[in-house]
């Protein structure tokens, strides 16, 4: 199809299609285009450089094909972008950098991929991200202390399937609106900071598979539960590793592994 011809188009969703081949770098010359939506088929080969031509778009979803190669820097130039979607794809290599460029993202997933390197950008400047998914990847390196500072409207952080070490970032806790924290299957060590806590809205909370030696706060283990009219009820999901639970630990509930 010559796409070219195209020049008004303002939206493309074409979803489990059976696409084949891969993405046409005519698309790119689409400058009126705000969305690009093309998940689930069977798209391959790597993401063209020309997509950061598409001045105008504001989402692009892309998951659940068959895409290799990096993300192209070229992405940084897609300003408007507000829903970035490359989940479930086979692309590799490191986030590039120009990726903090896209300020006006609420949306960002690149789980399911191989992606590797680590994460330490400057997170603050997303202020407008509801949902951050880099699950299932190779990343590895430290948890960033910036994700804390990142948006305030941020609900979803997933984590989980890398290699992350160190500990958990106590600013995590600034996330106010944060409802699900996954970080399991990682290298994580250290103490489960107790101000996670404090995240009133956590509905999940996934932190198994890491190497925590405790100790394990109370106050972590009682965000499960809450009282209503004194009636006890399930407030939060959490998935940590078996273990037994010594309850006269002073300071708090030690897990042993």
């Amino acid at each position: 199809m010559r796409w070219s011809l195209f020049q008004k188009l303002v939206d493309i969703e074409i979803i489990g299609a059976g696409l084949v081949g891969s993405l046409p770098s005519c698309l790119c010359s689409l400058t009126n285009l705000t969305r690009l939506i093309l998940k689930n088929n069977n798209l391959n080969g790597s993401i063209t450089s020309e997509i950061g031509s598409l001045s105008s778009l504001q989402v692009l979803d892309l998951c659940e094909n068959s895409l290799i190669g990096e993300i192209p820097h070229s992405i940084g130039k897609l300003n408007r972008l507000q829903i970035l979607n490359l989940h479930s794809n086979q692309l590799s290599g490191p986030i590039p950098s120009q990726l903090t460029k896209l300020t006006s993202l609420s949306f960002l997933s690149l789980a399911v991929n191989k992606l590797c390197g680590e994460i330490q950008f400057d997170w603050s400047v997303f202020q407008n991200l509801a949902t951050l998914d880099l699950g299932m990847n190779f990343f590895r390196g430290q948890i960033p202390v910036s994700l804390g500072t990142a948006s305030s409207l941020l609900e979803v952080l997933k984590l989980s399937g890398n290699l992350f070490s160190g500990s958990i970032p106590r600013q995590l806790a600034l996330l106010k609106k944060l409802s699900v924290l996954t970080l399991d299957a990682n290298q994580l060590v250290g103490t489960v900071p107790p101000e996670l806590s404090k995240l009133s809205c956590l509905v999940k909370l996934s932190l198994a598979g890491n190497k925590f030696d405790g100790p394990l706060h109370r106050d972590i283990l009682a965000i499960t539960r809450r009282k209503n009219n004194g009636k006890t009820e399930k407030k939060c999901v959490c998935d940590f590793d078996e273990g037994v639970l010594e309850k006269d630990e002073p300071g708090g509930v030690r897990f042993l592994y």
